[in-house]
């Protein structure tokens, strides 16, 4: 400690609101002849510790290499350019979230509460930000300088990771030194909406909390971004499309189609330097984890809709934070995927054998059905889809069957109207949701255990058994 810190450290305890803390009598730094920078941080188990300037003339606080958290800072900057402006910085603190901004001289952070500081935003203001930048970069913990030299407000460190802030480096240069910040933007085509506007940089496109469906998306790299970015989407009906790239359109148009999933992966002298991560927000999901360089994100086989993404590059070494944009993911999943379900079929499948050229396989427990076109050990998948077997009290029995006989419709005890009624087992028949004698829909429920003891299944399945399957046709029911 030096002289006098007793004195600081008193003044330091003096907290106020949002962790705004008392400025110490600064040592000075001097950086060039047009701006001085001198400050401080108040370090984890030592206190205050004055900052010195680098061989790039740079103000160096804080530490690096003894896993110390910043707690508070401080910073004086005196501007001899002649051209009228000051220095502004905010801090995001463990617990409380970003301070306001203050002006150089004011310290920023907390003391005795053992709170570490996890991101600044430095930048300048009047006339001075139209000649010069404020460049500045943190150290953090399990990263170290991996996310490189920021510039003009953006974020140093990250927010909701809960890694500390170890050391922080800021000049000033000239504006034409400012580094090039690479760009991702991307947009959404919406179900009733239609494109949206370009979005870039983590920004949401999409909707959320209006049951919309993403149908189609378009994604590219900026004009100053030297590199490809590639793409595809898992489209309902279709599934994983062929990739593209640089603007061209993955998933559909004007068909009615949701985008259930998609895979982002960059490449050429971008990749070098930085990963893309990226997020959608899922029907009965929310936000995904955010996943990165080709991995999935969405659901797979779910009969589920992508309604917004998000989309951002981030420098190796670091990750993006959870709360980017103001979006916070609760989920530790990348995608859901149900795949499983219907590989497991297509295994249970493959020794059957039917009087007929098709199998049907019914899955009470997932609520999938899957028909099959082809020969014992010859079995192709040609429909898959969800449906509503027997519920807890009144189960669809187990086992292997044959089609009996079939009836256009009938009516049930309490007067629904079940079309397409295919006849596999005793009184159990596959056939149609339920429907009023009007032709409306009176429960449309599939994917769960509704019934009591049939299949029911969306009509133009229904009809689609009716229609194909014959007298004979095996039908398979398990657990």
């Amino acid at each position: 400690m030096i002289k006098g810190n007793k004195i600081i450290s008193l003044l330091l305890t003096a907290v106020i609101a949002l962790g705004i803390v008392a400025m110490p009598n600064l040592r000075v730094n001097a950086a060039d002849s047009d701006f001085t920078l001198k400050g401080f941080a108040h370090m984890q188990n030592i206190g205050d510790q004055w900052g010195s300037v680098n061989s790039e003339g740079a103000l160096v606080i804080g530490s690096r290499g003894q896993s110390r958290r910043i707690e508070a800072f401080g910073i004086e900057f005196t501007n001899n350019s002649g051209i009228a402006g000051g220095l502004q910085y905010r801090a995001h603190i463990q617990n409380i979230g970003w301070t306001s901004w203050v002006n150089s001289g004011t310290p920023v952070g907390t003391v005795g509460r053992a709170l570490r500081i996890e991101a600044v935003e430095f930048r300048l203001t009047g006339e001075l930000a139209n000649s010069y930048s404020v460049l500045y970069r943190a150290h953090i913990q399990n990263c170290g300088d991996a996310q490189g030299w920021v510039a003009n407000g953006a974020v140093a460190g990250t927010e909701g990771n809960s890694l500390r802030v170890e050391e922080i480096q800021v000049k000033i240069v000239p504006i034409s030194q400012t580094p090039t910040v690479p760009v991702i933007s991307y947009r959404t085509h919406i179900q009733n909406i239609g494109w949206q506007d370009w979005r870039s940089n983590g920004a949401v496109s999409g909707t959320t909390g209006r049951g919309l469906r993403v149908e189609a998306l378009e994604i590219k790299l900026g004009d100053n971004t030297v590199g490809t970015v590639c793409y595809k989407g898992h489209v309902q009906n279709i599934g994983w499309q062929n990739p593209v790239a640089d603007g061209d359109t993955a998933g559909t148009i004007g068909r009615s189609l949701r985008l259930e999933a998609l895979e982002i992966v960059i490449d050429g002298e971008i990749a070098k330097e930085y990963d893309v991560y990226y997020r959608t927000h899922c029907q009965n999901f929310g936000w995904m984890a955010w996943a990165k360089n080709g991995k999935t994100s969405g659901t797979i086989e779910d009969s589920l809709r992508v309604e917004a993404i998000q989309v951002v590059l981030i420098r190796k070494g670091m990750v993006p934070s959870n709360s980017l944009e103001g979006v916070t993911s609760n989920q530790s999943m990348t995608v859901h995927d149900l795949s499983w379900i219907r590989i497991n079929m297509e295994n249970r499948a493959r020794g059957q054998t039917s009087k007929t050229n098709y199998l049907i396989m019914i899955d009470y427990t997932n609520c999938k059905c899957g028909i099959f076109t082809g020969s014992q050990n010859n079995w192709h998948l040609v429909k898959y889809f969800d449906i509503g077997p027997g519920a807890e009290k009144t189960p669809t029995p187990s086992g292997t069957y044959a089609i009996k006989d079939k009836v256009k419709y009938f009516v049930s005890d309490k007067g629904f109207y079940c079309h397409y009624a295919t006849r596999f087992h005793g009184a159990y028949y596959m056939h149609s949701v339920l429907y009023y004698d009007d032709g409306t829909v009176a429960d449309p429920t599939v994917g769960a255990h509704v019934s009591h003891g049939c299949i029911r299944m969306q009509i133009e399945n229904s009809k689609y058994v009716y229609d194909h399957c014959g007298r004979g046709t095996r039908v398979v029911v398990y657990r």
